[in-house]
């Protein structure tokens, strides 16, 4: 398990995190756990949860946003060096009083993973993203759906 207690003067390199679409969160403070099983040899099952207070704009007078937070992962070992996962991953800030954020995002992935060497990596990635949003220091409100595409080469030294 983990707590974070990230306050919104908070911005230092490096990186402490994400939720969704929002890397190195600020103005948070979550209790979150993650585990990882093997349900066959080449199937795995990885989750994530943590659920908390989103606090960033107390400053300005805003009310805060209860946070929770869902990440579950289905993967496939399909040869030695390939695989495949099936992911989702789930966003959700709840205002606490009119005025504070108010919105959900949701994430849909297809990804597969190639090893071409011992240092060098092919991933495709398909993406399905619904993102609403109402809360009043976001006006106007929004929803917008997207469908994404991205191949990513990683090479490690």
């Amino acid at each position: 398990g983990y707590y974070k207690r990230i306050g919104d003067g908070f911005d230092a390199p490096g990186s402490w995190g994400r939720f969704g679409n929002w890397i190195n969160p600020r103005g948070i403070e979550v209790f979150g756990g993650s585990g990882s099983f093997a349900i066959t040899k080449k199937l795995n099952l990885e989750l994530e949860g943590a659920t908390g207070n989103y606090r960033a704009f107390r400053r300005f007078g805003a009310p805060g946003s209860d946070l929770a937070y869902l990440r579950g992962s289905l993967g496939y070992q399909l040869s030695r060096k390939s695989s495949i996962s099936g992911e989702y991953e789930r966003v959700d800030y709840d205002a606490d009083a009119p005025g504070g954020v108010n919105r959900l995002e949701q994430y849909y992935n297809l990804r597969f993973n190639h090893q071409l060497s011992s240092n060098l990596s092919f991933s495709l990635l398909y993406q399905f993203m619904a993102v609403k949003s109402g809360g009043a220091l976001e006006l106007p409100g929004f929803k917008y759906d997207a469908q994404i595409i991205a191949t990513q080469f990683t090479a490690r030294f």
